[in-house]
């Protein structure tokens, strides 16, 4: 988790990781954690 040592925004961390949006990292990311659960 590089990205919370160094502070890094949403937007920084998804662009990073390809994707184009905030948004849709957070409901990717969202989604991942809630199947992660089951």
């Amino acid at each position: 988790m590089q990205w919370l040592t160094r502070r890094a925004s949403v937007q920084s961390v998804a662009i990073e990781l390809g994707d184009e949006s905030a948004s849709s990292f957070v409901t990717m990311f969202r989604k991942a954690l809630s199947d992660a659960g089951d």
